[in-house]
């Protein structure tokens, strides 16, 4: 897979998933098992349960102001962003791996809110 459909997955990721809260979008953007890899362990999760677990919170989230970069290497991607989600800002580091055109494991590796980084 090349770094541009790498890219491209990762901008639906952001720009058509996060930002208009579409969550629907989950199953068609990550793979059929997601692995998280979080500060509290990790886990792996189905698209689709991924997307439940959204839409679940997302009537309480006010994502806002998102924006983010992308360096992109074949199938990784690490995303440098900060967003306003619920009033707070926070900015984070993610690293993601893309397979086949969907993320398939994702390393949280840190998120701040409240400051700048």
């Amino acid at each position: 897979m090349g770094a541009e459909e790498t890219r491209r997955a990762m901008q639906r990721w952001y720009d058509d998933m996060w930002s208009k809260k579409d969550f629907a979008l989950v199953p068609e953007i990550a793979g059929p098992v997601y692995t998280r890899h979080e500060p509290n362990g990790t886990r792996s999760i189905t698209a689709d349960e991924y997307r439940d677990q959204l839409v679940s919170f997302g009537p309480n989230l006010d994502v806002q102001d998102l924006t983010y970069r992308l360096v992109v290497e074949d199938d990784m991607v690490t995303a440098i962003g900060r967003w306003k989600l619920n009033g707070t800002v926070q900015h984070w580091v993610q690293a993601f791996r893309v397979e086949n055109g969907k993320l398939v494991e994702t390393w949280l590796s840190g998120i701040a809110s409240g400051c700048e980084w």
